[in-house]
């Protein structure tokens, strides 16, 4: 990290080139308003007058000629994330007005939900979308630090703003990247990003936008995945969400039928599986750095299994009555949909702690970690 945020170029590229015509903070809040009409968990997050306001108001900001070019480039190359941060704009509007943020940290947390993503240009203008190998995620975690470091270079805005930028795929309870921060050294604008950042997701990008003509659905992917696991946001941001998104859908959820075994019993035994080997590698690690990283990684699968457990997942004597209950059975989609994500960013995070600082029999020791929280479902 110091080495990357040492490094100064005598004549930026950024700082040469001018963009004519390029985006404007007018036009992108112009989208954020199109995007509230088009889709209703936006609508419900944020069109309240105050959000709505809060939006408007970010048109008075210039915007510093290397960032126009970016957010420009941005636009152009990575369109599909582009949106998503339209989307996130909006949702942290919604939350500055619900948890009664000043006109200053507004501007800063919509700006942030825009921007916090800009050090992705860095690492690869044009990616493609799909699952990274291990190795290529190690170099795209590092997009918050060059996110940091464009805006400390180029622009004039607040330290809070960058520190935001820097945050935003931290975790209160220390499961994020690229840092593994938690609780008190996370920034305020850093959590609130954070949850803007899940949120947009959920509703913008590859399959969970297909929920978008079942309301209902989405919001329950949404809330679900901001509180599967308790402690990792904050939950004055989280209830805010939730309470927003309450009413927001009549369409009844999703719902799923089919073998309720042949549905549940992989991401089980995939979890059971991924824990073992985490336990074996916490009592055989032959560095206290390597256990530590073991014991991160069980820590997480044993609070994914609690909260399966909390759902009644497990009940396998109730399967006649989960079987003719379609809306349960949706319900239980939903979360192993959520659970197997989540297996599968943890495979990333570990190897990510384990590259940093590790060597090469490090990481062949988590090598069946990895391959049991990657496992093809």
């Amino acid at each position: 990290h110091q080495k990357l945020e040492g490094r100064r170029l005598q004549q930026p590229l950024e700082a040469s080139l001018e963009v004519e015509g390029g985006t404007t903070l007018q036009n992108i809040v112009s989208h954020c308003f199109e995007l509230m009409e088009a889709h209703p968990a936006l609508h419900a997050l944020g069109s309240a007058s105050h959000a709505r306001e809060g939006l408007r108001a970010l048109c008075n900001i210039p915007l510093h000629g290397p960032l126009k070019l970016m957010l420009t480039a941005a636009r152009v190359l990575q369109k599909q994330t582009f949106d998503s941060h339209l989307a996130a704009m909006i949702v942290s509007a919604g939350l500055a007005s619900r948890v009664g943020l000043d006109d200053h940290d507004t501007d800063l947390l919509i700006l942030s939900a825009l921007i916090c993503d800009i050090g992705e240009m860095y690492v690869s203008p044009r990616h493609p979308g799909q699952p990274l190998r291990p190795t290529e995620w190690k170099q795209f975690a590092m997009h918050p630090l060059l996110g940091r470091a464009f805006l400390k270079a180029f622009t004039h805005f607040p330290a809070a703003l960058a520190d935001s930028v820097l945050h935003h795929h931290e975790r209160l309870d220390g499961s994020g990247y690229p840092s593994g921060l938690a609780a008190a050294d996370v920034s305020p604008l850093g959590q609130l990003t954070a949850v803007a950042n899940v949120a947009s997701v959920i509703i913008m990008r590859g399959e969970y936008a297909q929920l978008s003509a079942h309301v209902s659905a989405l919001c329950e992917r949404l809330v679900l995945a901001l509180t599967l696991v308790p402690g990792e946001f904050p939950p004055a941001a989280v209830s805010c969400i939730v309470e927003a998104l309450a009413n927001s859908g009549n369409d009844g959820g999703v719902t799923a039928t089919g073998n309720y075994e042949q549905r549940v019993l992989p991401t089980l035994k995939q979890l059971r599986s991924a824990r073992l080997l985490a336990e074996a590698l916490v009592n055989s690690a032959p560095a206290r750095r390597l256990a530590a990283v073991a014991e991160f990684a069980l820590s997480a699968l044993r609070g994914l299994d609690k909260s399966l457990r909390a759902t009644g997942i497990y009940d396998f004597a109730q399967l006649a009555v989960l079987e003719s209950d379609p809306a349960r059975m949706g319900k239980t989609c939903l979360m192993l949909d959520e659970v197997n994500w989540r297996l599968h960013d943890l495979a990333r995070l570990v190897y990510l702690r384990t590259a940093q600082g590790g060597d090469a029999d490090e990481l062949a020791r988590v090598a069946d970690l990895l391959a049991a929280l990657n496992a093809p479902r």
